[in-house]
This record gives C-alpha cells, sequence and structure tokens, in this order.
C-alpha cells in the first residue's frame, strides 16, 4: 500500500460531515427560500392579487410555508446527491428521559425571558432609528391561536433545527464545539434578515445547540425552539384578547432578571443530567477545551479521532526510514490542509451570504433602498 493509499485510509475515519457540508447545505436552502419567493411574486402579480396582500397575516403563513419547505428539503436533497445517510447520526432514534423534556421545556421559557427583553429593547431602538418593515401577527380567536401553534411553533422549530442544528452546527463540531455553537447561532439569526429578530434568535441558537450537543438527539433543541415560538404566540393571545397594550416595565425587567439568574443554572443541570456517567471525568479536567469536548463528543466520535490516530501511528511504524516517515506526515498535513482551506472558502461564502442578504433587507427597511 503506497503512502497516499495510507494516508486516503486515515482521512476516511473523519467524521462525515465537513464544514463545507453545512455551509453547502445553508447556502443552497437560503438560495432556495429566495428563488421559491420570488416565484410566489409572480404567481400574486399574474393572478392581480392587491399588493395589500403582502402586509397581510396569509402571506406571512405562506413565506413561512415556502422557508420551511426549502429548509426541509435541502438536507434530504444533498444526501440523495451524495449518496449520504446525513440523517443517520442526527439524534432521531436518540431519546430523552422524562427529566430531560421537562428541564428543557424550562429552559426554553427561561430563555424567554433572559432575551426577549433585552431583543426588545434592541427593537425599539431599530424602529426609533425609522425602521419601518416588518409584519405583526396578531392572534385574535381560539382558531388563530391553535392553528399558530403548528404552522408557526411546532413546525418550523422541526423544520429549522434539522437544517441550522442538525445540520450545520453539527458540521462545525469538526472545528470544535464553541466555534460550532456560536458561528452556526450567528448564520442563524442573519438568515431571518432583519434586524427584528437578530438578538433573540442569536442567544436562543446558542441556547439550542448546547442542548442538542449535549443530548446528540434533535428532539432536545426542538423542544426549545417550540416552546421560545410557543411562548411568544401565547402572549400574543392573550395581551390581543385582552386589549393589553403595553406591558409595565417592572415585569419585563423581573422576568429576565430571573431569565438571566436561572437559565445558567438550569443549563448546568442538563448538561450535567445528560453526562452523569461522564460528569466525574468533566469536573477534574482542568482544561476548558477538553472539558467541553468531555461535555458534547459521542463515543462514536471518541473511537473514531481514536482509530485515527491509532492508524497514523501504525503507518508511520510500517515506514523503515525517517525520510518516509516525513514524507507521510507531511502527506497527512497536506490533505488536512487543503481540506481546511476548502471548508474555509464555504465558511466565508455562507456568512457573507447571509450578512450581505441581512445588510441588503435591513436598509430596505429603513427606506435606503426602495423595495
Amino acid at each position: 500500500m503506497s503512502n497516499r493509499q495510507k494516508l486516503i485510509g486515515a482521512n476516511r475515519l473523519d467524521a462525515s460531515l465537513s464544514i463545507r457540508d453545512g455551509a453547502s447545505n445553508y447556502i443552497v436552502a437560503h438560495i432556495l427560500q429566495y428563488i421559491l419567493q420570488f416565484l410566489l411574486t409572480i404567481v400574486l402579480i399574474a393572478t392581480d392579487v392587491s399588493s395589500d396582500f403582502s402586509t397581510t397575516i396569509a402571506y406571512t403563513i405562506i413565506i413561512v410555508l415556502v422557508n420551511m419547505f426549502a429548509n426541509a428539503i435541502t438536507p434530504l436533497g444533498y444526501s440523495k446527491v451524495l449518496g449520504q445517510n446525513y440523517y443517520k447520526d442526527m439524534g432521531f432514534k436518540k431519546k430523552l428521559s422524562i427529566y430531560q423534556i421537562l428541564i428543557l421545556f424550562v429552559i426554553g421559557m427561561l430563555t424567554v425571558c433572559a432575551f426577549a427583553p433585552i431583543a426588545n429593547v434592541f427593537v425599539n431602538w431599530i424602529y426609533s432609528l425609522g425602521y419601518k418593515a416588518g409584519t405583526s401577527i396578531v392572534v385574535n380567536s381560539l382558531g388563530q391561536y391553535i392553528a399558530f401553534i403548528f404552522l408557526l411553533a411546532i413546525a418550523p422549530a422541526f423544520v429549522e433545527e434539522i437544517l441550522y442544528r442538525g445540520m450545520v452546527a453539527r458540521s462545525f463540531k469538526s472545528k470544535n464545539y464553541i466555534f460550532a455553537i456560536f458561528v452556526s447561532a450567528a448564520i442563524f439569526a442573519l438568515m431571518h434578515g432583519n434586524p427584528i429578530q437578530l438578538v433573540f434568535q442569536f442567544f436562543i441558537a446558542i441556547v439550542c445547540a448546547i442542548v442538542y450537543f449535549s443530548t446528540h438527539s434533535i428532539y432536545a433543541p426542538v423542544i426549545i425552539h417550540a416552546t421560545g415560538n410557543l411562548v411568544s404566540i401565547t402572549g400574543n393571545y392573550i395581551t390581543t384578547v385582552n386589549n393589553i397594550t403595553t406591558i409595565a416595565d417592572g415585569y419585563l425587567i423581573g422576568a429576565e432578571v430571573v431569565g438571566i439568574l436561572l437559565l445558567p443554572i438550569a443549563l448546568y443541570f442538563f448538561i450535567r443530567l445528560s453526562n452523569k456517567e461522564r460528569w466525574t471525568l468533566i469536573k477534574a479536567e482542568k482544561d476548558w477545551n477538553k472539558k467541553f469536548d468531555l461535555m458534547f463528543i459521542t463515543d462514536k466520535e471518541m473511537k473514531i479521532k481514536e482509530d485515527k490516530e491509532a492508524l497514523v501511528k501504525a503507518n508511520l511504524e510500517k515506514l523503515d526510514s525517517q525520510e518516509a516517515k516525513e514524507i507521510y506526515l507531511n502527506q497527512v498535513k497536506d490533505v488536512e490542509k487543503k481540506n481546511n482551506s476548502t471548508d474555509t472558502k464555504a465558511l466565508i461564502l455562507a456568512v457573507f451570504l447571509c450578512a450581505a442578504i441581512w445588510v441588503l433587507q435591513t436598509l430596505m427597511g429603513f427606506g435606503v433602498i426602495s423595495s
């Protein structure tokens, strides 16, 4: 076996998802969203629908459904085209205990308490600067409330978590978990395309990624995401039917303080519960990078990592001369460098795309650019 073949054998032990896979999924899904929205616009123009339709709740729901379709079809299409089952290790078969589920609901509500008031301050500031875009969804009947629970709370949570945690964040962890958590959260926040959702979506995405990596179950971030959506819709319904126009600042500040104080505690107990077999090792580890690895890495990933290191070592031992060993190690480094370069380019393109669209739509919201 040649050195190149040995090198390929080592690289085949890498995780099935790379950063470029996650970035590519995001890029395709995002472009597909806008293609479908453009086609929808053509249909509306062709059918002579009133221009005011774009400001209605019905239009907002249609856009949500279009976006959900794009997000749902992209990972499936990517898997089919490349002949890879990227859903296999996404966490559909990973069960959660009743205690984990209960804590997840609590974490979801605490996330809203902690970050919604901060997001509202940012939103009010944006509006004070002259931002005018955004369609308010008013839930003014029980029928609407029930329909929106499924259309705007549960369904989007499943679809978006599959793409942004199951594909994007999971692929980004090939660099490291901290990178995966924060960069995937930034892309998720920018993906929404407006400053109104920027702050809250960023923070909830961080929490979703943490619970996902802690459990390796896709249902964990879905529960957090759906709970956040449900709290928002329920709050909208309660304030609308009771004709509540403003909420006292004291209540908002109190909710924020409670959320900020209790959310880290709830996350701590959840991570500990999800890692009870490793907790002694995690607690004893002084290096924070290794501590995070122990919190989040799966037994399968640890085995792959160990097998790769063992294979490289075994291949080195089979080589007779120091020169041959150096050539082999340089080949390993060259392939890793090439992979890193490809990943970096794909990541830069993904971030540039979502940032550019976000900036463009934000400028349109300020009236700087006409729609």
